[in-house]
Parts: structure tokens; C-alpha cells; sequence
């Protein structure tokens, strides 16, 4: 019997938590929420021997150990690893030997690592030199523990002497800690360590790239016991794509690697080296004990729910084009878990594409999650109010830039600048007047979109959604749809070299979709070769976005901007055609005869919209009389018929 048997044994006891295998471990309904229905309590990373695992809730962004999960649980620790108490070195310290002696190390060695008594900033502090310039850390019981110098560059300490140090012994990992005087702990005592300075977090690209450059065995992260410590851990075991091994060090709360170090000092790296065996064994496969989706046993299921017997938690939506939904399939009704696709060349309105599905979901009451790592979420609504100011015709356009000025005349205002040097242009009355009306057409949306920032990880943003998701269900709103604007933005790689990051990055929208219950939209840049075939007429095809197998989406579109030629040069014009490149299920339509399966749109710049509700070949003016005769349509629908 081990402390996970005892901790789920608990958890069953608990009627509402309803545990499942998941993956190598289990998910469930948090067994300390009564009102938990989401699912999104996970126990994973689980130790053969059952005596370690990682539980997380996202709906409340908790996370922690197995025994500290058993601890709230009021259940047995089997096990023998106890937490080991420290003593807090957040402290005020007498000088640099009273810092050494505190952290395991004698004063004569941390000043041969390059560590000195100065004052700075008239306080107390120990002096170290890194290759990003001097940091220094205060000796008194100040609030701030460290700082660096101006323009300083965070960087690895230590990294080199640590490779060295593995090479010379023959070992086959180095291991990273949190912490330059932690780092000095563990070379004092023989083991390879290295640390990012100025504090715990995701590692940056420039120093990942480093580090993957100089070393390609095994990376032991050891940051510290508490909260802190685990989440940046499980960010950078994402990051390191395998290389990475967890270890707790099994300290109290706060505890890092220079208080193991001075705990079992000369079997420091014995001890390590025993905690991360012991931690690291890889789970027994989880077998499936459920027949509930056998087809004889779901048969029942699905009869019961057409029959109106069960309550419908979630189902399709209709395609936000109305224009596309003629041709049936995925084109006419999203379905969750599933992906529609969007390629198209450079400045060929991707966003405004995506933009002007978003806005149609949402006033049509239907609520969902956008990532875009281009604009911020109040520029977002910038756009939003540029797009339905000039929609309207409320008497004239509040633009993005006409917000921009207006924030910048508004903080100079503020910052006493002189209204002679103030570089800023005030909103008129009249843009005031149409900011007026528009703001309560937005607020009438009966859907809702939540924005996500750049994350340090795809698994981290994935994180947040899903703790949006149950925030919003909380609250009596279900999320359908989640936007991706742009894959190639995402931050994944694979740990496979034979799969290239994007179609990874592709994988894991993909299991998140299912996952999360949600329809994904998202878009790709498109390749060099068809960036430059677009122009002269060729249409994007299923090998168009860029490093991303187009088949894999259940319905992939490309925007195909329309040119004209004028001598050598061609000239882009806001006429486009959606293509269907790949559609499960649908079809053509009855009368439908033209070869590809499209429709004619036209991007209005100021808008920042796309319509379907004109054919632009109906307008009589240039540049659109100025395209080709090749261009045609014949489906059945009369094209005043696309209408939002």
C-alpha cells in the first residue's frame, strides 16, 4: 500500500470527484470543491512506486506535491521521505563569512569564487561577477535581497564550470538550480551546478539556445520547495523537451540547494543523485478498466440523447459565414474538438478575417478564448471600436490611431507637458459623438471574448484557458471556441527532431481542443513559394501553410488576395476569394458547377472587416474592373444572399 493508493482511495470516497485515467495519471473533479464539475483536477508524473506525483487544479491555479495533497486529504504518507526542516536564510547576516558559513561553504572558497564585501547603494552587500555584469547580493534585512547593476544582462552563472565538472567525472547530467550562492553550495560540494541569474522563471530563447548548444545530456532542475519553485520547474522541463528531470529536494517550505547541500554536505550529491532515481521511474501504463465507449454500451447513450432523455451540456455551432455554410460539412456547423484552418500570405488580413468571425459569434450570444502575441488586448478593442464606428456610419470613424493620439494628448495633459509641446491630438466632438454610440452597441454582444498575452509555454497558456473556462462556467457562461492567431507564434517545440516545432505546436492545439471541448480557429502564414505565386493568380492549395500539413485541420480555408497587372508589376486590390482547400463532410451544393469551392469577399481596410454580402465583381469600378476575365462564379446562391 502506498500514499498515492491511500490519497485516491480518498478521493473515491468522495462521491462528486468522479476519477478517470488520464495519460499516466488521473483527472477528476477537485475533491475540495463541492461544486467542481470541470474536471480539471489532475494527478500526473506519478512514481512507480507510488510515493510521488504532481496534483494541479487549474480552475484555481493550485498545485503541489502527492504528500502535500495527502496532507490535505487527512490520508497516511507511507513513505519514509519526510520533508527535512531547514533553517531560513532570508535573513540579515553579520558579513561574507557569516553568508558562507550559512550556506555550506567556507569564506576563503566563495571569495576564490569572485565574491566580495562592498557596500552599495549604502547598504551591506556581497559583490559577484557574471558574465551579464555585476549583481550584488544585501547582507542587512532589507526587503530586496539582490539587485544588479544598470544595463545589466541576465545570463548563466555557472554553466561552463559545470560541463567541465560533468565531462571530467563522467556523469551524464548537470544539474540547474535556483540562485548563484546555491550554485556555489553545490560545486563546493561536488556537484555540477548551474543557475539563470536574477531569479526563478521560463528560460529566455537567447539563453535556451545556448544551452542546448553546449550541452545535450540530461539537465537535473532542482529549484526551490514552494510554490515558485514547482511552477517554474514544470515550465522549464517544457522547455528542455525531455532533457529534463524534476527532482524535490524534499526540504521545507523555501528550502533550495544550498541548504541540501549544507544538510548532507560531503553525500550532497549521493543524496541528489538517490532523489532523482527514486523520483524519475517511469509509471506503469494505466490499462482502460471501462467499457462505457464500447458501441454496444454508447449506442445507448447517443439514442438516449437524440431521443431528448439526456441534458445537452454542449453541441455545434453554426460557421460564422453565413456565405460558407451552403456548402454543408464543417463549412456550415463548428463542431468542438475539432480545427478549422486559415492560411494566407503576408498582410492578406488574417487577423481581420479571424476579427470579423469573432465578432459575429459574439453578437450572436456565443462566447469564446483569443491568443495573439501581435496585439495586446486593449488594442484589440481599439480595433474593435475602429470596426463598428466606421460599420454604423455613426458620422465618422473612430480609428485605432485616432485612440492612439488620444492616449498620448491624454498622458501628456497629465505629465504637465506644455499643449504647445503636447505631440498628442485630442478626440474631436464628433469622434466623441460616435465613440458614444458605438460603446453600447458593443456592450449589447451577448458573447464575450477573453484575450491571452504571450505565455512562456503552450502549456502554460493552455493552463490559463482552461482556468478561464471554469471561471466563465462558474458563472454561467460556457466557452465554445478558442482563436490561435498565428500558429507560428506559438511557443512549443518537439521532442521528437523528426517533427518540426509547428506541426507539434499544430499536435497540441489539437489534443487541446478535445480536451478543452472547444472549436479552435486558427490561423498560418503561408511558404515563401506560395507567398510569391499568390500574386500572379495561383490559389493557395493544402501544402500552403507554412511547415503545417493542411490535411490534418477538419476544414482548411486560404485567402487568396486578387491582383491585377500593371507592366511588370502587380497590384493587390480588396477583393478576395475564401477557398476551401479541405472540408470533411459537405460538399457542392445543387448548381454549384465552378471548379474550386469558394466565395468572393471584400476586405474594407478602415473596417478592419471582411463582407460577404456583395460579389465584388458586381462593383463597376477600379481596381476591380481591372482584374482578370478568367475570374468567375456560378454558384446557385445569389451573392447578396452572403450576409452576415
Amino acid at each position: 500500500m502506498s500514499t498515492l493508493d491511500n490519497v485516491l482511495r480518498a478521493i473515491d470516497a468522495i462521491p462528486h470527484t468522479q476519477r478517470k485515467p488520464y495519460k499516466d495519471g488521473y483527472k477528476m473533479n477537485s475533491p475540495f470543491d463541492a461544486g467542481s464539475d470541470s474536471m480539471s483536477f489532475y494527478i500526473f508524473d506519478i512514481r512507480a512506486d507510488g510515493e510521488g506525483a504532481t496534483y494541479k487544479y487549474f480552475a484555481k491555479d493550485e498545485s503541489g506535491t502527492l504528500y502535500e495533497l495527502a496532507t490535505r486529504l487527512g490520508v497516511e504518507i507511507v513513505g519514509d521521505d519526510t520533508r527535512r526542516d531547514v533553517a531560513s536564510t532570508k535573513r540579515a547576516f553579520d558579513g561574507l563569512a557569516d553568508y558562507a558559513k550559512s550556506h555550506g561553504v567556507t569564506p576563503e572558497y566563495l571569495r576564490q569564487c569572485k565574491w566580495e564585501q562592498v557596500s552599495y547603494q549604502n547598504r551591506p552587500a556581497l559583490r559577484f561577477a557574471t558574465s551579464g555584469g555585476y549583481r550584488y547580493r544585501f547582507l542587512d534585512d532589507g526587503k530586496n535581497k539582490y539587485t544588479s547593476e544598470t544595463g545589466y544582462a541576465i545570463c548563466w552563472y555557472g554553466l561552463d564550470r559545470a560541463i567541465n565538472s560533468a565531462r571530467d567525472a563522467g556523469v551524464d547530467s548537470i544539474v540547474l538550480c535556483n540562485g548563484e550562492i546555491s550554485t556555489i553550495s553545490a560545486t563546493y560540494h561536488g556537484i555540477p551546478a548551474f543557475c539563470k541569474t536574477s531569479g526563478e522563471s521560463a528560460i529566455p530563447a537567447e539563453l535556451l539556445d545556448e544551452l542546448n548548444s553546449k550541452w545535450t545530456g540530461k539537465i537535473i532542475i532542482a529549484l526551490d520547495c514552494d510554490e515558485a519553485g514547482r511552477r517554474a520547474s514544470a515550465v522549464i522541463r517544457e522547455q528542455l523537451n525531455g532533457n529534463g528531470l524534476e527532482v524535490d529536494l524534499m526540504l521545507s517550505d523555501g528550502g533550495d540547494l544550498a541548504d541540501f547541500c549544507t544538510l548532507y554536505t560531503h553525500d550532497a550529491h549521493r543524496e541528489l543523485t538517490q532523489l532523482v532515481s527514486k523520483q524519475n521511474v517511469a509509471p506503469e501504463p494505466i490499462k482502460h478498466e471501462t467499457d462505457a465507449l464500447r458501441s454496444d454500451k454508447l449506442i445507448e447513450t447517443v439514442v438516449d440523447e437524440l431521443r431528448g432523455n439526456q441534458h445537452i451540456t454542449q453541441a455545434a455551432f453554426p460557421f460564422p459565414l453565413i456565405a460558407l455554410r451552403k456548402f454543408g460539412g464543417f463549412a456550415e456547423m463548428c463542431e468542438t474538438g475539432k480545427i478549422t484552418l486559415i492560411a494566407g500570405g503576408s498582410g492578406t488580413g488574417k487577423t481581420q478575417f479571424l476579427e470579423t468571425i469573432n465578432d459575429k459569434l459574439n453578437r450572436d450570444g456565443i462566447s469564446g478564448l483569443w491568443f495573439g502575441a501581435e496585439w495586446r488586448p486593449d488594442e484589440m478593442l481599439w480595433r474593435r471600436i475602429q470596426r463598428w464606428s466606421t460599420h454604423l456610419q455613426n458620422g465618422v470613424s473612430v480609428t485605432y490611431d485616432d485612440i492612439r493620439k488620444h492616449r498620448l494628448w491624454l498622458k501628456n495633459e497629465q505629465d504637465g507637458i506644455h499643449p504647445d509641446d503636447n505631440l498628442g491630438v485630442k478626440l474631436s466632438d464628433s469622434k466623441w459623438q460616435s465613440l458614444n454610440h458605438t460603446i453600447p452597441f458593443i456592450e449589447s454582444f451577448a458573447g464575450t471574448t477573453e484575450y491571452f498575452e504571450d505565455a512562456p509555454t503552450l502549456q502554460n497558456l493552455f493552463g490559463m484557458m482552461m482556468v478561464s473556462m471554469e471561471r466563465e462556467k462558474r458563472n454561467g457562461k460556457t466557452i465554445l471556441y478558442a482563436i490561435f492567431d498565428y500558429v507560428q507564434l506559438l511557443k512549443a517545440s518537439s521532442p521528437d527532431s523528426s517533427v518540426n516545432r509547428y506541426e507539434y505546436a499544430f499536435e497540441m492545439v489539437k489534443q487541446f481542443a478535445i480536451e478543452a471541448n472547444v472549436h479552435v480557429f486558427m490561423t498560418s502564414q503561408v511558404n515563401k513559394q506560395n507567398q510569391a505565386d499568390i500574386a500572379n493568380g495561383s490559389s493557395l492549395g493544402m501544402e500552403s501553410a507554412h511547415y503545417v500539413r493542411g490535411d490534418k485541420a477538419n476544414l482548411f480555408l486560404t485567402l487568396n488576395r486578387q491582383y491585377y497587372k500593371r507592366g511588370d508589376e502587380y497590384i493587390e486590390t480588396p477583393a478576395f476569394y475564401l477557398n476551401i482547400v479541405k472540408m470533411s463532410l459537405g460538399g457542392r451544393p445543387d448548381g454549384y458547377t465552378e471548379p474550386s469551392l469558394r466565395v468572393p469577399m471584400v476586405m474594407n481596410p478602415l473596417e478592419l472587416k471582411f463582407s460577404t454580402y456583395r460579389d465584388w465583381r458586381e462593383f463597376n469600378v477600379e481596381p476591380f474592373t481591372l482584374l482578370p476575365d478568367n475570374h468567375y462564379y456560378t454558384g446557385g446562391d445569389h451573392p447578396t444572399s452572403f450576409r452576415f
